[in-house]
């Protein structure tokens, strides 16, 4: 049986009320997770992220982007801060 594959749309940008993903409708910690989950706990998320992305719709509450690790680092390279970090947040 093949592996589920993420959800992931890149459109990393963060609900700031519901705390979900709105490319994926995933958790912060369920995308950090994502890769030592196994299948059952995959199928598990894949479910609810119709009913997540579907509710996150009806209303457009503050948000936080993310920018994948890569482009966070760059940014972190000039500023001096600690580059171990997987997301940076942009309050919009």
């Amino acid at each position: 049986m093949p592996a589920i594959a993420s959800p992931c749309v890149k459109v990393c940008v963060l609900d700031a009320a519901a705390g979900l993903c709105r490319g994926c409708g995933r958790s912060l910690s369920e995308i950090e997770r994502w890769t030592r989950m196994n299948d059952a706990e995959r199928a598990t998320i894949m479910a609810e992220l119709p009913s997540r992305l579907a509710a996150q719709r009806t209303g457009l509450p503050s948000v936080v982007t993310c920018q994948p690790r890569e482009r966070a680092v760059r940014a972190a390279a000039g500023s001096g801060a600690e580059m171990g970090v997987p997301w940076s947040y942009n309050l919009s």
